[in-house]
């Protein structure tokens, strides 16, 4: 399970977070998500801050945490 750093728990830290600590590039996140790698690198700088909820579920299973917890933070992001 990936131990988020990061004090916010958005899908950015998520997989931020997940990235480091397993080494992967975006096109092997891209792989194991089926979520593009532009997609990926924008929820991760922040420039998509509300993912549609197909990505957010696409990308949980691989982050290995949680579904409630990756929703947690996203609803928590849109307040």
């Amino acid at each position: 399970m990936v131990d988020i750093k990061h004090q916010n728990n958005t899908i950015a830290d998520f997989i931020f977070q997940l990235r480091k600590e397993k080494s992967l590039t975006y096109a092997e996140l891209e792989e194991l998500t089926g979520v593009s790698r532009g997609v990926l690198h924008k929820i991760e700088i922040g420039e998509t801050k509300h993912p549609e909820y197909k990505t957010v579920k696409a990308i949980s299973p691989v982050l290995l945490v949680p579904y409630f917890q990756v929703i947690e933070g996203y609803i928590e992001n849109e307040n």
